[in-house]
């Protein structure tokens, strides 16, 4: 793993950047898909095989999801290290993102499964690449706006949330008048948004995550 040494403030404590190498797990997995989507366009002879090539695609399918899966958790344990690390709401916002790829693939296993049994032998082929290709499209889309915010990311070089938090809540003590803090705590209440309930979670698992480490750290 990479850190970098940043300094916000001259006069403050250094802090440590966790630089994020998923995007390069994702470009490998989109480059397993794309050369299987179009091995399939191509027929397939498989006169020495007792099985069918559509048989044979739909295996490779399944054997894909598993290539995909493993992949799939590089890129999770890198998420988790920055969550880890304080960068909560990057979590937030690509947990779901990540999760997309093996699902959508779970998916479409399922949907072979249905063309073999239920669609003739003449126009499976047709349908496993209606049914890749929209796989694809899904997945392309899922792991672009997941690059783009962990480029994004890594070329911001931002201090973990915890800090950043309590910087601008000096910041807005220091600045703010008592008629703009009653107006915020009002708003604050009368709007209960679920998404500042998951970063007050997160912020709770990250604390605790925290002092399990240094528990651990006094104990050996």
């Amino acid at each position: 793993m990479e850190y970098h040494r940043i300094e916000q403030d001259p006069s403050g404590p250094a802090s440590y950047f966790y630089y994020i190498y998923s995007p390069w797990v994702v470009l490998c997995q989109l480059i397993f898909l794309y050369l299987y989507l179009a091995a399939i366009i191509y027929p397939v002879h498989a006169s020495t095989s007792e099985y069918s090539p559509f048989e044979l695609k739909v295996v490779s399918h399944i054997c894909l999801w598993v290539i995909v899966a493993g992949l799939n958790r590089f890129i999770h344990y890198f998420m988790r290290q920055a969550r880890q690390r304080g960068y909560l709401q990057l979590y937030r916002q690509t947990k779901l993102l990540v999760r997309l790829p093996v699902i959508i693939w779970a998916f479409g296993n399922a949907a072979n499964a249905l063309l073999l049994i239920f669609v003739s032998p003449s126009s499976q082929e047709f349908f496993l690449i209606g049914v890749v290709a929209t796989e694809m499209l899904s997945i392309t889309v899922c792991s672009i706006i997941y690059c783009v915010l962990v480029i994004k990311h890594n070329r911001n070089k931002p201090l973990p949330d915890p800090q950043t938090d309590f910087a601008g809540r000096l910041y807005r003590q220091s600045t703010s008048s008592p008629m703009m803090d009653l107006s915020d705590r009002l708003s604050y209440f009368g709007n209960p948004d679920q998404e500042i309930i998951e970063s007050q979670a997160e912020m709770l698992r990250y604390r605790e995550d925290q002092q399990e480490s240094l528990s651990r750290l006094l104990t050996h």
